[in-house]
């Protein structure tokens, strides 16, 4: 299975609700993470991520190969569909597919 057929995007509302919020707890405590040039407090950003969710600004995506779950920015998911659909177009001579 290729890094790219292993990753599926999970709708968040068919997460329960006490498993959508520790998941995006789990993704605010993460080291590296950026909120800009305003620090949020810690219960404030869980709450901010659901609502990136739930305006379509973000996704939950699940990597079979690692078992791992992750919060990603909507772009960088089309970015990675772009990229394979590009791929796919010069060898297939057809128009790019989004998802």
């Amino acid at each position: 299975m290729s890094g790219r057929a292993s990753r599926v995007v999970v709708p968040y509302a068919r997460l329960a609700p006490p498993l959508l919020r520790r998941l995006a707890e789990e993704f605010v405590t993460r080291e590296g993470t950026d909120y800009g040039a305003t620090e949020k407090t810690l219960d404030a950003k869980p709450s901010d991520v659901i609502g990136q969710l739930r305006c379509g600004a973000a996704v939950v995506v699940y990597d079979a190969q690692s078992g791992s779950t992750n919060i990603v920015p909507r772009r960088a998911r089309l970015r990675d569909e772009l990229c394979g659909a590009r791929c796919q177009r010069s060898r297939k001579k057809g128009p790019p597919v989004v998802v």
